[in-house]
């Protein structure tokens, strides 16, 4: 159970980022270009959250 909490953390931050990048294509250029940029480096797939 102590890993339970960390993957609800990883769903709903995937989930957002996935959100962003979706709905991107309604923003400005410039804003969705910036949002993306700031989110990629947080890439949650080399989180080592599969490691129990």
């Amino acid at each position: 159970m102590k890993h339970f909490e960390f993957d609800i953390i990883y769903i709903m931050a995937y989930s957002i980022k996935m959100q962003i990048i979706e709905r991107g294509r309604f923003l400005h250029n410039r804003l969705r270009n910036t949002l993306i940029a700031l989110l990629m480096p947080i890439d949650f797939f080399n989180l080592p959250i599969r490691s129990h």
